[in-house]
């Protein structure tokens, strides 16, 4: 049987009394933290993600020691609804060490959020912001054979986005590579064609090098998409009724290459700033138990670049 990345069958089931050890967790219970890092490397479905969503938030409001995880607030600015992938992200940065706090920008606010200083987005602290943005942001959901300037204005109409961000605050910013649309016009053709869906290609080369130039992080979505697939990657019936910009299915992996990119630094968070290196240790746990599980993303920090390639089962510090 064909190994299924979207199964998660590097976690274990999750326990049958999965429930009841979460609700067990109260602000005095010792190894807190250890307790709710073990609970995340269970397989989960969405009910018990959410209730350790839920516990998280009321360990945190009521104080308790949650060591060894390390605190991170992370804020999205989407023009899609993010609610299903908020729910799912704590869990899956828990297995991954942090303890995850995450604040959703308004739907479809994205210039709205990002040039007000008094927005949502900017009165709410965080570590880092992410811009999860697909293809139907840069507008080329729809082909358009023969126009040359496509990608041109995409790269463009991102980079105004993050110069609009950094004027206001120094919040490190999380780009992502697009995920592939999975049907094509003119089949093989198409990579010869200016203004068809291969222009995702083109435009992540330019998302690449914006992030190594300017010290970005970068998710690395187009390889999560070529690993699952680009047909199930995409549910057009979610994007038409929730305006979800992946299948529900894919949101849990999803969540879990995010988490594995917050969490893949040396344990500190110094003024808000995830150094993003890969040590032997961190590199050693990108693979976990399985040898073929993907590579996260391509991280490039500010102190000099330290690279994770997203591919299948390579890690290597650049």
């Amino acid at each position: 049987m064909a190994f299924d990345p979207l199964d998660l069958g590097w976690l274990s089931p999750a326990a049958v009394d999965f429930r009841d050890r979460l609700r067990a967790l109260q602000i005095g219970s010792a190894r807190c933290g250890e307790l709710l890092h073990q609970l995340a490397g269970q397989r989960v479905d969405w009910p018990q993600a959410a209730l350790f969503n839920r516990t998280l938030r009321r360990l945190r409001a009521e104080g308790a020691d949650l060591a060894p995880l390390i605190p991170f607030s992370l804020s999205i600015l989407s023009h899609a609804t993010v609610e299903v992938i908020a729910d799912a992200l704590p869990i899956a940065a828990a297995r991954h060490r942090v303890t995850l706090e995450v604040n959703s920008a308004p739907y479809d606010q994205v210039f709205q959020q990002a040039m007000d200083p008094g927005s949502e987005l900017h009165r709410t602290p965080s570590d880092a912001i992410l811009l999860l943005l697909d293809h139907r942001w840069f507008g080329l959901s729809t082909p358009s054979p023969g126009s040359s300037d496509r990608v041109a204005n995409a790269l463009n109409r991102l980079i105004e986005l993050v110069d609009t961000l950094q004027s206001i605050s120094a919040t490190p910013i999380i780009l992502q590579t697009l995920a592939l649309p999975p049907y094509p016009l003119f089949g093989s053709f198409d990579r010869r064609i200016e203004g068809t869906a291969r222009d995702v290609d083109a435009l992540n080369k330019a998302i690449v090098e914006l992030a190594r130039n300017r010290g970005h992080f970068l998710l690395d979505v187009a390889a999560l998409c070529e690993t699952v697939g680009a047909a199930r990657f995409h549910d057009p019936v979610a994007w038409n009724l929730y305006k979800l910009p992946m299948a529900s299915r894919v949101v849990p992996l999803y969540a879990d290459w995010l988490g594995r990119l917050i969490g893949d630094h040396p344990g500190e968070v110094v003024s808000g700033f995830i150094e993003g290196r890969v040590g032997p240790s961190n590199a050693a746990d990108l693979h976990g138990c399985a040898e073929d599980r993907p590579s996260t993303a391509l991280v490039v920090a500010d102190r000099g670049p330290h690279i994770v390639w997203g591919g299948v089962g390579r890690a290597q510090p650049g």
